[in-house]
């Protein structure tokens, strides 16, 4: 059990407010469906420039338009915090924007957790660290799976068929090289059954190159780690691999690999 005031919506329609807390400010509230059967958690951030939060009655005619039929009021503030498992992963995380810069300390919680057991692939998640990639460079893909119950689910990645629509390009494994500009969908399908889409831009050659650090200081045989980002024309970005670029190093003091710059002998350049 966990103590709320005041009542937000009562069958449907908005309750009278009991315990005013006026202002805009983050807010958490709990409610069920028409049936009873569906529960909503819902937080609302606030006090920063994202997110100014909201009024009880705001808040009210928010729950009611996501299909909210009773639902009371949490503690708000500070408090409002929302942790969440991913899809495809384990790991509890914070997934709201909390109005202190960090964590409060608060008695009580709301938790839901699932027993469900292991079950059949239900659906795939592709990852990418960019949705804009430039003509002549590549993009890596990573897909991930949960299954009928919303578990994690490990997949065999051997047998993920990856297409590309609405653009021109190979596949290499899960990298994909574009060959012409424009709006594409990727597609990759598990054991010619189960499917997910990602949607790309494919962009011309760039105008400019930026990376994320000018100066680098880093001793024998360490790693530092690079960025390389390209603007077209037309002011679009996109990252770019660092394997993609031609790259200049005097007398081999360093060597460039997927992640970043490796100090290879003493020298400057």
């Amino acid at each position: 059990a966990v103590g709320g005031g005041t009542l937000l919506v009562k069958d449907g329609k908005p309750a009278p407010i009991t315990h005013p807390v006026n202002g805009l400010h983050p807010r958490s509230a709990i409610g069920t469906d028409a049936t009873g059967k569906i529960l909503y958690m819902v937080t609302v951030d606030g006090r920063q420039m994202k997110s100014k939060g909201m009024t009880l009655q705001e808040l009210t005619q928010l729950l009611i338009q996501l299909g909210v039929h009773n639902a009371i009021n949490m503690d708000g503030g500070g408090s409002t915090t929302l942790v969440a498992k991913e899809l495809t992963t384990d790991k509890l995380e914070v997934v709201n924007r909390v109005s202190d810069g960090g964590l409060r300390n608060v008695i009580n919680a709301i938790g839901v957790h699932s027993s469900a057991p292991a079950a059949e692939i239900g659906g795939l998640i592709i990852q990418s660290p960019d949705k804009n990639v430039f003509v002549g460079t590549s993009r890596t893909f990573t897909v991930k799976a949960y299954d009928k119950n919303y578990n994690a689910a490990n997949i065999d990645t051997s047998k993920i068929r990856w297409t590309v629509s609405g653009v021109q390009g190979r596949f290499d494994g899960n990298t994909f090289y574009p060959s012409s500009s424009g709006y594409g969908t990727i597609t990759a399908t598990y054991n010619n059954s189960i499917s997910a889409s990602y949607n790309i831009h494919v962009l011309d050659a760039p105008a400019s190159l930026s990376l994320s650090t000018k100066n680098i200081h880093v001793a024998k045989d360490d790693m530092v780690k690079l960025s390389l980002t390209g603007k077209d024309a037309s002011g679009y970005s996109a990252s770019i691999s660092l394997t993609d670029a031609r790259w200049s190093i005097p007398d081999g003091i360093a060597s460039i690999t997927p992640d970043g710059l490796k100090a290879l002998k003493k020298g400057s350049g």
